[in-house]
């Protein structure tokens, strides 16, 4: 993956990283197919999205393999 600002991201992307951001804070986790699911993207799209938002806020989510989700971690700190 390049080198990327929020600016080089497209609106949708940007889009679909922000409901990635609301569903962690307001449930506490979000999973591929949550995506997939709103916004009919495949699962590759889906791992990318989740990918790009790690990139740029690595210490927002922990993956946890029994729920096969990405939890919310105390170190939580907003990118948008």
């Amino acid at each position: 993956m390049s080198e990327s600002t929020l600016a080089d991201i497209s609106y949708p992307v940007r889009g679909r990283l922000h409901l990635l951001e609301f569903l962690v804070e307001e449930y506490g986790y979000v999973n591929r197919s949550a995506l997939i699911k709103y916004f009919g993207i495949s699962t590759p799209q889906a791992s990318y999205d989740i990918k790009l938002y790690l990139k740029h806020r690595p210490n927002n989510l922990t993956y946890d393999k029994s729920k096969k989700a990405y939890l919310k971690t105390n170190d939580f700190v907003k990118l948008f």
